[in-house]
């Protein structure tokens, strides 16, 4: 932030020559990007958002899905939870969503 706020400061009284002036600009957009992109998780060709927002583990005869420090901060807001497994983006083909109340993690063998 600090870093930040000295390079803003140089910036806005041209302290920096035509291309060191056009790299920061680059740089800035860049950042702004980043902040964008970590306020709003998007699926990838990897994962889907809801992958990135809980923690799970998978292992030969167990899933185990968790949650709950992804909602801390929305209580109230939602009356239940569901999941599901899928073998691909969308889908649910492994196992059918399952309303699991408001418990913030789940387990199956």
């Amino acid at each position: 932030e600090d870093f930040i706020e000295r390079l803003m400061y140089r910036f806005d009284s041209k302290r920096f020559c035509r291309d060191c002036r056009r790299n920061v600009i680059r740089e800035f957009k860049e950042l702004k990007e980043l902040k964008r992109m970590r306020r709003e998780p998007r699926c990838t060709s990897w994962f889907c958002v809801a992958d990135t927002a809980f923690q799970y583990e998978v292992s030969n005869d167990a899933i185990h899905a968790d949650w709950h420090q992804t909602f801390v901060d929305s209580i109230g807001t939602y009356h239940h939870f569901e999941w599901a497994v899928g073998s691909g983006e969308g889908k649910y083909d492994i196992l059918e969503f399952e309303n699991v109340g408001m418990n913030g993690s789940v387990q199956v063998h």
